[in-house]
């Protein structure tokens, strides 16, 4: 009988160890996870750090923009609401809700527009560069490099980022200038270029869903291709 109890103490000793021993191992695997993340770089952290200026700009800008006005006339389809600034600042709103939901800082709310620009927006031949850029891109997934870079410019500004739009030229790599747009964030006296457009190539090429090559960089690290109008 004493044979007996000894063996059955044995087994739970052991057993006792092994389950230790499994609890170790899975608090091993979520700290590895904890530390998983990605580290910074000086600019995304001097970016994190802006304060932010909720900006509904739209709302602010008149409706009777003789440009504006000139501008919806080449739009090639019909919609079943209203084309105005209106309709493309709920369009604006409600987009955001869904893009930058669940995202907390400065850096990952602009990701995730300029993810979502790059993946869902297909090159188009309109090039509005104000509130209509807004419905072709968010409504009809389509647009030029002004189309791309006013609509990451209101993304920006309505999360609270002062950014600027910019128009002018970019170089191109096989030579001469090319008509272009982009936007531009200033961090202690130094301005940052941001490229969605480009970046939206620089994908296709690569053949990768996103791309940073033209994302948050400084003047010299395009390679000084920007020429402002």
């Amino acid at each position: 009988m004493k044979k007996i109890f000894a063996i059955l103490l044995c087994l739970m000793l052991v057993f006792s160890v092994c389950s230790c021993s499994d609890n170790n191992d899975e608090k091993n695997d979520t700290s590895s996870e904890t530390v998983s993340t990605r580290e910074l770089t000086e600019t995304e952290i001097k970016f994190n750090k802006l304060e932010l200026k909720p900006d509904c700009f739209l709302a602010l800008t008149s409706e009777n923009d003789l440009t504006d006005m000139f501008s919806t006339s080449f739009l090639e389809k019909t919609y079943d609401f209203e084309v105005n600034k209106a309709s493309a600042e709920k369009l604006l709103k409600e987009n955001l809700n869904k893009i930058t939901k669940g995202k907390k800082t400065n850096l990952d709310k602009a990701t995730a527009c300029y993810d979502w620009i790059i993946k869902n927006v297909e090159y188009h031949d309109y090039g509005f560069s104000n509130w209509v850029s807004l419905i072709v891109t968010l409504n009809d997934k389509q647009g030029n490099p002004f189309d791309f870079a006013y609509t990451y410019y209101a993304m920006l500004r309505y999360i609270g980022i002062d950014a600027k739009l910019e128009k002018g030229f970019r170089s191109l790599e096989v030579g001469g200038n090319s008509m272009h747009s982009w936007v531009t964030v200033e961090m202690d006296g130094v301005k940052y270029y941001i490229d969605p457009f480009t970046d939206n190539n620089n994908a296709d090429l690569q053949q990768k869903e996103t791309c940073y090559d033209c994302f948050l960089k400084t003047d010299e690290e395009v390679g000084y291709r920007y020429i402002e109008d």
